[in-house]
């Protein structure tokens, strides 16, 4: 699925989302803490976690990965509506989780190998 540019992918237990770089100056617009930035979120993306049960995962190009629950996105978050009139939340660094890559890896480790055992059983029962 891609909105404004976002791509999602939806794993077993996340709604990951790549960006590219984060809303660096984001802490002099809403008014958050020295330095914070935001992570712009497609407000789709957070009702489509919401509906799916599963919890936001955002992956920043160079900068790690960070989740964090639709519920919280929504609360924590500002609404921002993009050039092309499209509802995207702003949601300060803080109120994510950051998740470390080495715990990502192993999350992505563990779903190659179950749906390397899952195809194994399909093949075997053929």
């Amino acid at each position: 699925m891609k909105i404004r540019n976002q791509v999602w992918i939806d794993t077993e237990k996340y709604l990951v989302i790549t960006l590219r770089e984060p809303f660096w100056s984001a802490w002099k617009t809403y008014g958050w803490e020295y330095g914070v930035e935001g992570f712009g979120v497609s407000l789709e993306a957070i009702k489509k976690a919401q509906e799916i049960n599963k919890k936001i995962r955002v992956r920043l190009l160079r900068y790690g990965s960070y989740e964090i629950s639709p519920q919280k996105a929504l609360e924590a978050g500002r609404k921002f509506i993009t050039r092309d009139n499209k509802p995207i939340m702003v949601i300060p660094r803080t109120a994510f989780d950051k998740f470390s890559m080495s715990k990502y890896r192993q999350s992505l480790i563990e779903e190659k190998e179950k749906i390397r055992i899952e195809r194994k059983s399909e093949v075997d029962n053929d």
